[in-house]
């Protein structure tokens, strides 16, 4: 738990209040979604939401994501299936929408899981600053999981591609 948001003062060490809060929180998650149980993605999600809600309202809206806004399965401690689902539809929509970054994933054997993975099991709070995660944070919540595929076409988009920008992403989201 001290990994999730270590230069926040409210998660920085085991006596920070964040910690016991967020501890409450995934140990509720764990026994209410058994078949879940606990996913690392998951703690830096309520993290974050907990540093804007109240622990109570928090969970409520972990529960909301995991039960209404994701596909079922979407956290899964076995397979993750929603998520490896979800990685398949954006592997479909690249070649549509950004064919050069497909075709140089191609080019050098790269699954683009491999970069977009974390991105989605954290909601994006692993790769943007808390103030852009918040923002997209207010569009899935009202458009649902329609922004992810949005939010990960738009930043790979972002930067010309080149070959370091491509392993720059990679890197990064290995590090996440």
């Amino acid at each position: 738990m001290l990994r999730t948001l270590p230069n926040n003062l409210c998660f920085s060490s085991t006596n920070s209040t964040g910690i016991s809060r967020l501890r409450r929180v995934l140990r509720a998650l764990a026994w209410l979604y058994v078949d879940v149980g606990y996913c690392q993605g998951m703690g830096l999600i309520a993290a974050n939401l907990l540093l804007c809600l109240e622990e109570e309202t928090a969970f409520w809206m972990m529960c909301s994501i995991v039960e209404d806004l994701l596909p079922p399965s979407y956290y899964s401690s076995l397979s993750l299936l929603g998520v490896q689902a979800d990685q398949a539809v954006l592997c479909h929509l690249l070649p549509l929408y950004l064919p050069r970054l497909d075709q140089l994933l191609k080019e050098h054997q790269i699954d683009l899981p491999l970069i977009t993975l974390q991105w989605f099991l954290t909601l994006y709070s692993s790769v943007c600053p808390t103030a852009v995660t918040l923002r997209i944070w207010d569009l899935f919540f009202y458009d649902g999981s329609v922004v992810l595929f949005r939010i990960a076409l738009a930043l790979l988009q972002l930067k010309p591609l080149t070959h370091t920008v491509l392993y720059s992403l990679i890197k990064l989201s290995l590090v996440a």
